[in-house]
């Protein structure tokens, strides 16, 4: 005679498969949660300018006012470049307050240990190191702190 196996219906998948597969969904819903969070908290760019304005110059300074600046815009990664008959000159510059107190130099490329918040009214008195300031000299600032985009003045 043969012998008929009993078959139990409510079998289901073992304890060990369930548990790859519990943590299994676990690893991917983390990552899926972790790529949305950092979507919306990436590095977020300022693509606002300063407003810059040539308010005077001199053979050998150029005085700069800016005339606004997005929230959040600093000193912290600026940069100054100046550019005199299509060649780069070094430059340095004293960034004055709207009471007209110094509160930051420029030299070597960087300004000072202090970050100081760009604000609407400061005035910046640049100096080129090498050559005399003309009309047609191009004047840059840029951040790579990304805190507001570059902005270019051409002297008059």
């Amino acid at each position: 005679m043969r012998k008929i196996r009993n078959i139990r219906k409510d079998d289901a998948v073992s304890p060990v498969i369930a548990t790859i597969l519990m943590v299994a969904i676990t690893v991917v819903l983390a990552a899926v949660l972790y790529v949305m969070v950092m979507g919306m908290t990436g590095n977020q760019t300022i693509t606002q300018p300063l407003g810059l304005n040539q308010q005077s110059k001199t053979s050998t300074t150029v005085n700069i006012l800016i005339s606004s600046a997005p929230d959040g815009a600093t000193t912290d990664g600026a940069t100054i470049s100046y550019t005199h008959d299509g060649t780069p000159a070094g430059v340095t510059a004293t960034l004055y307050n709207a009471a007209g107190t110094a509160v930051a130099t420029y030299t070597g490329g960087v300004f000072n240990d202090t970050t100081i918040t760009l604000t609407s009214g400061m005035t910046l008195v640049i100096t080129p190191t090498t050559g005399a300031v003309s009309a047609g000299d191009v004047i840059t600032i840029s951040s790579s702190q990304n805190t507001f985009s570059t902005s270019t003045v051409t002297v008059n």
